[in-house]
């Protein structure tokens, strides 16, 4: 895991923590999740087993560049954490399960729900600002 301590934008080092997460181990998902379990334990159980390799606590925080006003995540994966990742992913084949059994909603309808989320999380730490959104969930 990288610490960022400057901007991915602008390079600035003048950035604040405004928000951080402690994550916890799942202890009711199954070793290995099975395609049943719950995505969200699925992601913890590889980030703590593969990533961590810990079952302690992991914080991660929101910081605030005071430059540009990005908002982004520290710690981040590495390359190689983030291949190890979708590798062990898709390994345990419940991805593709998940999707078989239940399709994406639609693009407009999924689009729709997460600019719901952005803006209700946001809200009080941005007025008018914009959002740049990169990556899968």
């Amino acid at each position: 895991m990288i610490d960022v301590t400057s901007c991915p934008v602008c390079r600035s080092t003048q950035v604040k923590s405004i928000a951080d997460h402690l994550f916890s181990y799942p202890e009711d998902c199954p070793d290995p999740p099975t395609p049943n379990t719950h995505y969200e334990k699925e992601r913890l159980w590889i980030f703590f087993n593969y990533i961590a390799r810990s079952k302690e606590p992991q914080r991660v925080k929101a910081r605030l560049c005071d430059t540009c006003g990005f908002i982004f995540t520290s710690p981040r994966l590495t390359s190689e954490e983030i291949e190890l990742k979708y590798r062990t992913v898709d390994s345990l084949q419940s991805a593709k399960i998940r999707a078989e059994k239940n399709p994406p909603m639609r693009i407009e309808k999924r689009s729709e729900r997460i600019r719901r989320v952005v803006e209700k999380s946001l809200d009080r730490i941005l007025k008018g600002g914009n959002i740049l959104d990169y990556g899968v969930a």
